[in-house]
């Protein structure tokens, strides 16, 4: 069996600020589904998992997604924004190739799989949002789609995106204390930005790590799309 690095829980917990109580009050996202980082990194391990193999990829870190089974959310509702003000929050992914060269049940081939997601949805009554997700080190940003709701007179932005390179993309590298594993780390960022002079109320934002196995069962939050990608630019996907 895998060896997990970091449960937190495995039941639904809603964290409410304690400003909250008061009434709504400024956005600030907090953990709503704890999930896990996994050992090991699967897509680049040998298979049945034996830390004694030719190939049993680690992820060294704690707080940083690799594995394709590595999943978190995190959460805020009836929350404002003030005029002109942007809000950040920082996740941390570590992308890689895809086909792995690696061995399952005997097997030694090149296999394919896939990868997680990172989804941010903002839904609220303004128009005059603008969310972003931004990855480092290669500096590029995706911006949130909007649609309107007339029903609830609710605008949702939802942005799902995701970095998969090819096998000798020299942008691989080796990932310290990983035990030969590859990958670029990459330092997201999303920003929802209040583009108004006015403030922005009734705001329900939800930012993830999402895996494949949660898209397929409708949970992806903004990646409902399952696996449908409309725009391309490699190593990017995104909608």
């Amino acid at each position: 069996m895998k060896r997990i690095l970091l449960v937190i829980f495995a039941t639904l917990i809603l964290v409410i600020p304690l400003s909250a109580k008061g009434g709504p009050h400024q956005l600030e996202l907090h953990t709503l589904v704890g999930g896990e980082i996994q050992d090991p990194v699967e897509q680049q391990s040998d298979y049945p998992y034996d830390p004694a193999a030719e190939r049993y990829v680690v992820n060294p870190t704690t707080s940083c997604f690799w594995d394709v089974d590595d999943h978190w959310l995190w959460s805020d509702m009836d929350a404002r924004l003030d005029g002109n003000t942007t809000y950040t929050f920082p996740v941390c992914m570590i992308s890689d190739h895809n086909p792995t060269y690696h061995t399952i049940n005997g097997m030694t081939a090149w296999w394919s799989s896939e990868r997680g997601r990172m989804s941010a949805q903002v839904s609220a009554p303004s128009a005059n949002l603008n969310v972003q997700v931004c990855y480092a080190p290669e500096g590029r940003c995706f911006t949130a789609s909007r649609v309107y709701n007339a029903s609830t007179r609710l605008y949702t932005y939802g942005s799902c995106s995701q970095a998969i390179y090819t096998p000798g993309d020299p942008r691989l590298v080796p990932i310290p204390d990983s035990n030969g594993g590859v990958g670029v780390q990459h330092d997201i960022t999303v920003r929802i930005t209040n583009t108004s002079s006015q403030g922005a109320r009734n705001i329900t934002a939800s930012v993830g790590v999402i895996t494949a196995v949660e898209v397929a069962r409708g949970l992806g939050y903004a990646c409902t799309s399952q696996f449908t990608w409309p725009n391309n630019d490699y190593p990017w996907r995104w909608e």
